[in-house]
């Protein structure tokens, strides 16, 4: 039977590149309403999932399904001409986890968001996969492994399928030895006009008497 790996996870905030082409708390409870649709503590799970004290796979989508969990100024937009046929992203972009005695049949969840750009005309198809150049040490696997992104010109809606979770795990074929080890979340689009995006996994590898040391 599979184990879940020890980590000690570090999320890395960079800002989420989107790009045009073609033209100028929880996942387990169920959470208080508010009165504008979104729950109670909206702000605080904000704020904390920017700040890295909130794991992504660790809140649910009544959170980030709204669009200003993702763009800062979603309602201040400075530029509301600028339209585009595709774009996307993801938020994490980039996540670093430390490991501890990461042994053969054991695994490590990592999740992160991938979301359609603003002012996007069209629904774009996308497949996942993840890759690394030590594929030879691990077994990966993503869920979903396509998703179809809703347009969000011209404006998102919440309940669309403009953003999703992905969930990747990693499974050690052996005994993972001491290094870092570097993951990619590659999206292919059906468009030729589409360039791929990347998420950036890091996983710091350490044997399990390394513990304490980074534990302190």
């Amino acid at each position: 039977m599979k184990k879940l790996i020890y980590v000690t996870g570090i999320i890395i905030m960079i800002s989420v590149i989107l790009f045009f082409s073609g033209s100028n708390i929880f996942s387990s409870n169920t959470p208080l309403w508010g009165k504008d649709g979104k729950p109670y503590d909206f702000e605080k799970v904000k704020e904390d999932f920017r700040s890295g004290k909130l794991n992504i796979a660790n809140i649910s989508k009544e959170y980030y399904m709204h669009p200003e969990f993702i763009f800062e100024d979603y309602h201040n937009k400075s530029n509301q001409t600028k339209i585009g046929q595709y774009g996307y992203g993801a938020i994490p972009s980039e996540v670093s986890y430390n490991v501890f005695g990461f042994n053969q049949g054991q695994y490590l969840n990592v999740s992160t968001l991938v979301i359609a750009s603003d002012n996007i005309k069209n629904k774009q198809n996308l497949a996942l996969s993840l890759e690394s150049p030590d594929d030879e040490l691990f077994n990966t696997n993503v869920e979903p492994s396509e998703i179809v992104l809703s347009p969000t010109y011209p404006e998102i809606n919440a309940s669309s399928n403009w953003v999703y979770k992905i969930k990747m795990t990693i499974v050690a074929k052996y005994d993972i030895p001491d290094g870092q080890y570097r993951f990619r979340l590659k999206a292919i689009s059906a468009s030729p006009v589409q360039p791929s995006k990347f998420f950036d996994f890091v996983l710091n590898s350490y044997s399990d008497s390394e513990r304490k040391k980074h534990e302190q």
